[in-house]
């Protein structure tokens, strides 16, 4: 796929993986976080003329690696209570990422009811193109606490293509822990090869891909059918900017199926 035009409204979907990568050490497993360094990139191709709008995951992991009380007093036993006690956090690293650039933030908690609803939507839409103007970011969320065991993990990445669709983005890049999409697990399959450019076709019937990637794949088309440049990719680099540029990056959503 070559290089296409720039984005001029753009959609960021970061899974709780991009944002909170694990790092082997001393002493075992380490998180770090990349909230800056998806800011700079989001602030640098702003600077250049596109818009970003930000879904973000991660609260349920913000609220494991931060709170400070007894599990034993305080058993947590679901991802939502998590994600409860994580929002501050997040909202904390987005923040504080954003605001080393001097930009201001603005958190919209959504849901599906209010994805259904004619005249939510046209306020949310109203309001990240408001925000917008004003230079201040828009993340976004869906409520945690109110989805059912059905949807769950998965429902942030519906959120991200619809509120694609709402603002009439041109383009929206999934950003994952596992950096694009591959032919097997690439945790159990070392030699497995990534794709360049996957079709809808192979995305939605590939036995693979249906078990391990199959909702994010599904609204990636979704996205792709509505005429927007999609990708799937890891947060390593400047997979942000060079995208938002009009580059390939990890796994394009195209017409033919390539390997790098």
């Amino acid at each position: 796929m070559s290089h296409c035009k720039q984005a001029t409204r753009l959609v960021i979907k970061c899974g709780t993986g991009a944002l909170y990568p694990g790092v082997w050490g001393i002493g075992g497993l380490h998180l770090t976080t990349r909230f800056g360094h998806i800011a700079r990139q989001v602030v640098a191709a702003e600077t250049q003329g596109t818009l970003s709008a930000l879904i973000s995951s991660g609260a349920a992991r913000a609220g494991q690696e931060n709170f400070k009380g007894s599990l034993l007093t305080f058993p947590l036993g679901r991802r939502e209570e998590w994600a409860g006690i994580g929002t501050r956090y997040l909202l904390k690293g987005w923040g504080d990422a954003f605001g080393e650039h001097g930009k201001e933030i603005s958190y919209i908690l959504a849901s599906r009811a209010s994805r259904m609803d004619d005249e939510e939507k046209e306020m949310i839409r109203s309001a990240i193109w408001d925000y917008e103007r004003c230079g201040v970011v828009p993340i976004l969320n869906e409520n945690d606490m109110t989805l059912d065991a059905g949807y769950g993990r998965s429902e942030n990445d519906a959120l991200a293509c619809e509120i694609a669709r709402l603002i009439r983005a041109d383009a929206i890049l999934f950003l994952t822990g596992v950096g694009g999409v591959y032919e097997k697990d690439p945790v159990c399959n070392l030699d497995v090869r990534q794709y360049a450019e996957i079709d809808p076709r192979t995305a939605l019937t590939d036995p693979w891909l249906r078990r391990g990637m199959a909702k994010k794949l599904s609204e990636a088309v979704r996205c792709f059918a509505m005429g927007m440049r999609v990708a799937i990719a890891g947060s390593e680099g400047d997979v942000i900017h060079r995208f938002a540029m009009g580059e390939p990056v990890g796994t394009m959503i195209g017409n033919s199926v390539r390997f790098y």
